[in-house]
């Protein structure tokens, strides 16, 4: 989710936005279907939302998209995406 949506359309970049409930159903609304038709594998996007990799970013991929939408199936990042986090 966000991949498309960072500032200036940068590879990597961030997405900031002030309104989660309209960036989810602008975001979300791709994933939907996949979710529907039980898709086993989902790549976690290689840029930010509200300066938070994605890679880590827990309220959307475990507490939205396990959690709230029942999503069991794996979680992959991008290459070398969890290693450009900063801890």
């Amino acid at each position: 989710m966000g991949d498309g949506a960072t500032k200036n359309g940068n590879d990597e970049g961030n997405g900031t936005f002030y309104n989660m409930k309209k960036f989810l159903d602008v975001n979300l609304a791709g994933y939907r279907g996949a979710l529907k038709a039980n898709t086993g594998t989902i790549m976690v996007s290689y840029s930010a939302t509200n300066n938070i990799p994605m890679s880590v970013y827990g309220a959307l991929l475990q507490n939205l998209l396990k959690d709230t939408l029942g999503y069991d199936g794996l979680l992959i990042s991008d290459y070398d995406a969890v290693g450009k986090v900063a801890i």
